[in-house]
């Protein structure tokens, strides 16, 4: 198994909890602070964290998708074509979630952290949590290697339209993507990982449930340009035609034709690429670009400004190392221009990026990261409750250990303190 020491700016504290128990039996049940009753569309993504040698062969990832319930009592199933799994969850004020998984055998009891939101904004003296809107976006990551499950990767997904709707998908969109590759056998990073990022791509105009074209362009790796085409389909069905989210997608990377599963909102478009005999599979997301409404013009950094809780995942594109991570943290924008990331990977070691952020007015970013030399993009959601970042940079270093980050969070519910101590 490979190991990947140093291959981030390590810190010296570690800032979050390890993503594992290692007491099997305990039974006492976590109380969630927000509980509520939702359908989700759940897409996932996991690998083995080393890939061993090129090829890479297609046994080392593993994409899931499947229904993600939560129940008002605090807990969820996710339900696949292969079967249900349940168990309980947790909610904070603050929005992070945690899912928890019975252990088996040697394997203990694991948590799955992430976030959820937005959730409505508390108050003090506190008062009763109103509705949770219905545009949620949940993301978090498997952290945890053991004998029954010897791969990590990350999960995310949107709650169900709710009653089913006609989702409009027309208008210009930023696309972001992370894929494995598989079965190449010249040396080159690109033939371990490739990360891509198109700003302003176009989904054409149509009738409800009707096939709309896809085009844009865009960048894979160090500024390679990338023309990026395709289409999608809302599934709808019914008199009039409604939708519970559910998409059909095919994106084509300069004409290698990627077919995903996929599921939308108004603001947002999350999709996994399961097909492995094709030669590659992994995540995608887009954010639509502001305007999105009429109230929505045009991004502005003030309102940015703030904490996202975030998911992670992460490919080594060294084809003598490859291999991958996963990752759970919290990115925050400062008001002088400021982005700093801090996180966890899947060995318990903590890490950070820092650096700036410029926002442009369509709701894109482009981060300079501190140290490496590095040049990130991102976009966030028109009403800032989601953030996207692409990390499809292949910077040099000693080691060699060059990494592309897919990173995908929800904003941090801010929560008063209590009027004592104000």
């Amino acid at each position: 198994m490979n190991t990947f020491p140093g291959h981030r700016l390590a810190c010296s504290l570690l800032l979050l909890p390890l993503a594992a128990c290692a007491d099997g039996g305990k039974e006492d049940k976590p109380e969630s602070v927000v509980k509520f009753a939702a359908d989700h569309h759940l897409f996932g993504y996991r690998t083995l964290a080393g890939f061993g040698t090129l090829p890479i062969r297609t046994n080392v990832a593993f994409p899931d998708r499947g229904k993600l319930v939560f129940t008002a009592d605090g807990n969820y199933e996710v339900e696949r074509l292969t079967g249900t799994a349940s168990n309980y969850y947790s909610i904070t004020r603050k929005g992070a979630l945690t899912l928890y998984v019975a252990g088996g055998g040697r394997d203990p009891w694991t948590v799955f952290q992430g976030g959820y939101g937005p959730l409505p904004q508390w108050n003090d003296p506190p008062t009763p949590l109103g509705p949770v809107p219905p545009e949620t976006v949940t993301t978090f990551t498997d952290r945890v290697i053991s004998d029954g499950s010897p791969s990590i990767g990350m999960y995310f997904g949107l709650r169900y339209a709710t009653p089913p709707a006609t989702i409009e998908l027309e208008g210009n969109w930023h696309f972001g993507s992370l894929h494995t590759i598989f079965g190449q056998t010249l040396l080159a990073p690109e033939n371990v990982g490739r990360a891509a990022w198109a700003e302003n791509v176009q989904i054409a105009a149509g009738a409800a449930g009707a096939l709309r074209g896809i085009s844009g362009t865009g960048q894979q790796g160090n500024g390679t340009t990338l023309a990026l085409t395709g289409s999608v389909q809302n599934v709808a069905t019914g008199t009039p035609l409604v939708s519970n989210g559910a998409c059909n997608l095919t994106l084509t990377y300069d004409g290698d034709s990627r077919v995903c599963r996929a599921a939308a909102n108004t603001r947002l478009l999350l999709a996994v690429d399961e097909d492995t005999g094709d030669g590659e599979a992994g995540l995608v997301a887009a954010v639509r670009r502001f305007p999105a409404t009429s109230t929505e013009t045009e991004a502005k950094e003030a309102d940015l400004l703030g904490k996202y809780k975030v998911s992670g995942y992460t490919v080594f594109v060294n084809p003598s190392d490859p291999g991958s991570d996963a990752f759970t943290g919290l990115v925050e924008f400062s008001s002088s221009g400021g982005f700093r990331l801090d996180a966890v990977d899947h060995l318990g070691r903590a890490f950070s990026y820092t650096g700036t952020v410029a926002l442009r007015t369509n709701g894109a970013m482009t981060l300079t990261i501190a140290g490496t030399n590095e040049t990130w993009h991102g976009a966030v959601s028109t009403n800032y409750q989601t953030l996207m970042l692409i990390d499809d940079f292949r910077e040099t270093r000693t080691p060699p250990k060059p990494e592309l980050n897919f990173v995908l969070g929800t904003r941090e519910t801010v929560v008063p303190p209590p009027s004592s101590l104000r």
